[in-house]
This record gives structure tokens, sequence and C-alpha cells, in this order.
């Protein structure tokens, strides 16, 4: 019915129906709250319209997380990488200052 529909997203076509939600409804409770309200049942297409709507919107903010996730990772490794290399070149310095002095 909806394809690729999570419990949330059919919680928040539920809510967009108008219909009465709780949390101790499950799946199959959902599908068949909304399959069998009055507007599924006059308009079929725009119950799906919302759903479509739902899924792609949850679907976008996951992929924009995950964006958020890889970029911070580069910017972490970028920054021990660069930390790295202070280290490294300070402690060249010191080495060579140790071998200078008397």
């Amino acid at each position: 019915m909806f394809k690729g529909a999570k419990k949330e997203d059919l919680k928040r076509i539920s809510s967009g129906l108008e219909l009465c939600v709780s949390d101790k409804l499950t799946v199959i409770d959902l599908m068949y709250l909304i399959k069998n309200c009055d507007r599924y049942k006059n308009d079929p297409d725009s119950v799906h319209e919302l759903a479509n709507l739902i899924i792609k919107e949850r679907k976008l903010e996951g992929s924009q997380q995950l964006e958020k996730i890889k970029e911070k990772a580069k910017i972490d490794l970028e920054i021990e990488r660069i930390g790295k290399k202070d280290i490294d070149s300070n402690g060249w310095k010191l080495f060579i200052i140790m071998i200078l002095l008397p």
C-alpha cells in the first residue's frame, strides 16, 4: 500500500488525516486505520500523495544527516592529520635542538 513506509511515516500520515493515533498502535493497526478512514475511501490518490511526500521527506532528512556525519568525519580526519603533522615537525625540532646543544 505505502511502499517504503515506516511506522513513523504511518503515524505522520494518520496525523495528516486527522486520525487518532497512539503509540500503542502497530504498523498493521495504522494501515487499517488509514485504509478505513473516509478520506482514503473517497480519495485514495490524495492519501497516496501525502504518504509519498512524507516518505520522501524522511528519506531526504536521513540523507542530509548522513552527509553532515560524513562532512564531520572528514573535518575530524583533517584536524587529526594537521595535529599529527605539528607533533612530527615539533619532534624533529626538539631532536635537532638536543643534538646542537652542547
